[in-house]
């Protein structure tokens, strides 16, 4: 994803690595500075560059107080030049970082790492296109390049757009020009947040919340590397361009992406129904109940033994089931109203005890279906609500039996992280480690110093945001022509 913005001097482009980032990952970006024809020097095109990355909130003024939470969250002093939504708070910034106290990387210069040409057995490749031009490029001199990372706490809340209120979140660049030192350019970037994965809401302990999250939280540090003499990392001749007639295949159907992977028992709840007298009706078993995505299924199956003592047994004749949520708005002195309700689903079946064995539902969750929420500003529950009827205690009537299960609408991994969680992504040596001369390397505790920069968990990120830069910058030669050997 990619926002330009051209001023009056410099050319300001910034490129995100994804277009969402979940919950506990890593945000990573990069900024370029392009200087104008008429400077030599791309330092002196601006006097600042400041990076900030910020969670705000859209209240709507019919669901919520708008002068009372402002006077709670106030306003973020980074931000208090940005002209922004008056009825916008923020609660989650990083503390803003100046971009040119960097020191610059000194490895990593594009004239020393540029690519080898393609070489293939049994072709040659024309010269005049297969490799890249031997005039010197010296890519500090044409613009000012940042790369950034930004750790995204696990405890805020995701990315919505909810009737009482929208939550969204951007990355901020505050650039002061020489010639406007008291008008500064702001670049706003947004991106969306995922919610964390089904298996991180299995696997969090019970106590953890986001709840309480939405309050200010200020502190989290950005890190950043200046690399204006190169790419972010290291990139070779084939990934700068494919060659033509080249078929990719993904290793896994493309519907599976919309199912949840039940590997294990915890997606799994089996229980015993019986009516207020203790009468056993049957065994109620649910798969995929508890954790579910938007566009998956779950399943509930209702089984009814077979007793000897008919009269300890409670005859069932109809079996229905639904998924349903709310949207709950909070306001300041706790009150709680209903903003919106959901039904996204219904299901029944009429059973005949005398001949059924067991009883199945499925029901689908749509893929517009809001994830799960729980703020101190808005909240979304979700839930399945199961009614049996079964016959009355006297045998001349009947009641119904209803119970409730608690769902966690989580958003689906993407294909891009399923790879990641199967172990394919590949192992990025880190750029510093490769070109190095010394022998140790040792992270140096000031974020401004180059090896401050860790790398080794971003590596696809980095390749991505070289590749792009790579283009932008005009660093990719015209794909090479495969003539067949005599």
């Amino acid at each position: 994803m990619s926002t330009r913005r051209k001023a009056a001097e410099p050319t300001v482009d910034v490129e995100l690595s994804r277009k969402a980032y979940r919950l506990g990952g890593t945000i990573v970006g990069t900024i370029r500075v392009i200087l104008p024809d008429d400077r030599d020097r791309p330092r002196d095109t601006v006097n600042s560059i400041q990076l900030v990355c910020a969670g705000r909130c859209r209240l709507d003024p019919r669901w919520h107080n708008v002068p009372e939470y402002q006077k709670v969250y106030a306003t973020h002093p980074s931000l208090s030049d940005l002209s922004y939504d008056s009825n916008s708070v923020c609660f989650w910034a990083t503390e803003p970082i100046e971009l040119l106290n960097v020191q610059e990387r000194p490895w990593g210069r594009w004239d020393d790492i540029r690519p080898k040409p393609i070489q293939l057995s049994g072709y040659t490749l024309s010269q005049k296109f297969c490799t890249f031009p031997d005039e010197p490029r010296i890519l500090e001199d044409e613009h000012l390049a940042f790369t950034f990372r930004v750790d995204l706490p696990d405890d805020l809340p995701h990315s919505v757009s909810a009737t009482s209120c929208r939550l969204y979140y951007s990355v901020l660049f505050r650039l002061i020009l020489p010639n406007k030192p008291r008008d500064p350019m702001w670049i706003q970037t947004p991106f969306t947040v995922l919610s964390v994965s089904a298996d991180a809401v299995v696997e969090r302990p019970a106590t953890k919340s986001t709840s309480g999250a939405g309050r200010v939280q200020v502190g989290q540090t950005a890190h950043v590397m200046a690399h204006s003499v190169g790419l972010p990392c290291h990139v070779t001749a084939p990934e700068l361009f494919r060659l033509s007639g080249r078929l990719t295949v993904n290793q896994r159907g493309a519907g599976i992406y919309r199912h949840m992977r039940r590997h294990d028992a915890k997606h799994i709840q089996t229980m015993r129904v019986a009516d207020s007298t203790g009468r056993a009706v049957g065994v109620l078993t649910t798969i995929g109940v508890s954790v579910l995505n938007p566009g998956s299924r779950c399943m509930l199956k209702l089984y009814f033994p077979n007793l000897q003592d008919d009269a300890s047994r409670a005859p069932c004749y109809q079996f229905c089931a639904c998924l349903q949520g709310e949207e709950i708005a909070i306001h300041r002195d706790g009150t709680r109203k209903r903003a919106r309700s959901f039904l996204f689903d219904t299901v029944q079946e009429t059973i005949d005890p005398d001949c059924t064995e067991c009883a199945c539902l499925n029901l689908l969750l749509p893929l517009d279906a809001p994830c799960s929420l729980q703020s101190d500003l808005v909240e979304i529950n979700i839930r399945c609500l199961v009614d049996i009827t079964v016959d009355s205690v006297d045998g001349k009537g009947y009641q119904n039996l209803r119970l409730e299960i608690p769902c966690t609408i989580v958003h689906a991994l993407s294909a891009f992280e399923e790879n990641e969680e199967d172990g394919s992504e590949f192992n990025l040596i880190a750029m510093e480690k490769l070109l190095k001369q010394d022998s140790e390397f040792t992270v140096k505790e000031d974020i401004n110093h180059p090896h401050s920069f860790e790398t080794s968990d971003i590596g696809k990120d980095l390749k991505l945001l070289s590749l792009a830069m790579a283009k932008k910058c005009n660093l990719i030669p015209d794909p090479p022509v495969l003539a067949k050997e005599d």
